[in-house]
């Protein structure tokens, strides 16, 4: 991780974090965290135990908030207070989703925001924190279109918003294990275990995925991409297999 110019304007500084870096972080936290809890790594993370997570380290969790008072579509809100643990309010609508996978998203959205930013506002290393933020409380509220985001980037944008989404879809699949996974089925059947973007082994994959970690495949999808195990070939130009 290392401080460079915000593009934005939004900060004087912002934190970039490389892919790798927020791979192995985030394996090592749900890793050493769930192996506590149960002797064991358990795959997909129920869950409870990722409210429990988010609990650990926050000073206040509310994931049956009403969040009709903030602008439409916000599902997740982090709200970081200088010198204290930040609060996490999740949207209580995420609960009427049977499949639980936008809340499961979410809850891992947020929590990205309280690992990765936190330190901003806390911690008693960074010298600049009160100057960066002079507000003794900020909040940064997460919408429905940008937890998951296909075209988001680190570049550019709302980068919070690419960091925590990047280490919501890690947290919930965790690289090694899903290229432990791809590998081994790339050799039952004979090929690397990649597959080309909307091809239909591609959607076997992606369908493989979503059950073994239990998230929807539009999060199994992007999680893939970035894990360069989709690639642009001859499907590339057709539509969405969703």
């Amino acid at each position: 991780m290392r401080r460079i110019t915000d593009p934005t304007g939004r900060f004087p500084e912002r934190l970039y974090y490389d892919n790798d870096e927020l791979d192995n972080l985030a394996e090592q936290l749900i890793n050493e965290f769930i192996i506590k809890l149960y002797g064991k790594l358990v795959i997909p993370v129920p869950t409870d135990d990722l409210i429990k997570l988010i609990e650990r380290d926050t000073s206040d969790l509310d994931s049956y908030a009403d969040l009709s008072v903030e602008e439409e579509g916000v599902q997740g809100v982090t709200s970081f207070i200088y010198g204290s643990k930040p609060k996490v309010r999740i949207a209580a609508s995420l609960w009427e989703d049977r499949s639980g996978h936008r809340l499961r998203t979410t809850l891992m959205h947020e929590y990205g925001h309280v690992k990765l930013h936190t330190p901003l506002f806390t911690s008693k290393g960074a010298q600049t924190a009160l100057d960066l933020f002079p507000s003794c409380c900020e909040s940064q509220k997460c919408h429905r279109d940008t937890i998951i985001h296909e075209h988001q980037t680190q570049q550019g944008g709302d980068w919070l918003e690419w960091q925590a989404g990047y280490m919501s879809g890690a947290l919930l699949m965790p690289s090694n294990h899903v290229c432990a996974m791809l590998d081994q089925i790339g050799r039952r059947n004979g090929n690397s275990g990649s597959a080309e973007t909307g091809s239909p082994y591609a959607l076997a994959l992606i369908n493989t995925i979503a059950g073994a970690y239990d998230v929807s495949k539009d999060a199994a999808r992007i999680r893939l991409i970035q894990l360069g195990r989709l690639t642009k070939g001859l499907y590339q130009n057709q539509e969405s297999l969703f």
